[in-house]
């Protein structure tokens, strides 16, 4: 065990989100400031010192390996792998909201973003935006966990853990698969960033009443 990183490189903010990129890993602060760390050589560098937010909740990264930056309050803030300038997305050019739970991008290099009002899925190049709420089958609109498999898009929000998947990909056609209480779940308030499978497709996630969730792999 060592420490790789000192509390004044990222002015004493505690780590709260690690990502691998740019052959490293990526940290986020709880107050906005984001370092990379070299495994080979040991050595860490600040890239952003802060995103004036409270938190860093995610990562995910593009097909040209550009990072984007999740946060709590400051929407998304996008950052060029070769140029290091940054852009950020808000509700004034793309979000619904602001507070951001979970992100991920697709085999299309589309965004998926989980946030207090929904999840939304949104094409950049296209400049295309989906959203999906309760009004579309969700269980709830407050996602805070988000997954990617197999063609379906697994969401966990304060109700239970959604499914959807595109059954007519001309008309842009989803449909949705609720587990909840009905369905055997005895703690239903998903955790943040929780989700994960196994080699089996099982899916294992957690909950804010400390206990742990696993479901067999889903047919929408």
């Amino acid at each position: 065990v060592r420490k790789i990183i000192s509390e004044s490189d990222l002015n004493g903010l505690g780590i709260g989100t690690l990502f691998e990129w740019n052959d490293g890993i990526v940290m986020g602060s709880f107050e906005g400031g984001v370092a990379w760390y070299d495994p080979e050589s040991g050595s860490s560098k600040v890239v952003v010192d802060s995103l004036l937010t409270d938190r860093i909740t995610d990562f995910a990264t593009d097909k040209d390996n550009n990072l984007y930056i999740a946060t709590n309050g400051d929407g998304i803030w996008m950052l060029d792998s070769d140029t290091g300038e940054r852009k950020r997305l808000t509700t004034e050019n793309a979000l619904v909201s602001e507070d951001v739970m979970s992100l991920r991008t697709d085999s299309q290099g589309k965004l998926w973003v989980a946030g207090l009002k929904g999840v939304q899925r949104i094409d950049l190049e296209k400049q295309e935006i989906s959203l999906f709420t309760k009004e579309q089958g969700l269980s709830a609109n407050d996602i805070y966990d988000l997954a990617l498999r197999d063609g379906k898009v697994y969401t966990g929000d304060s109700r239970g853990i959604s499914v959807l998947e595109q059954y007519d990909v001309e008309n842009d056609r989803w449909k949705v698969y609720s587990l909840g209480r009905d369905q055997g779940m005895i703690e239903i308030d998903i955790s943040q960033n929780s989700f994960s499978f196994d080699e089996e497709g099982h899916l294992w996630a957690g909950a804010n009443a400390r206990a742990l969730i696993v479901a067999d792999p889903v047919e929408v």
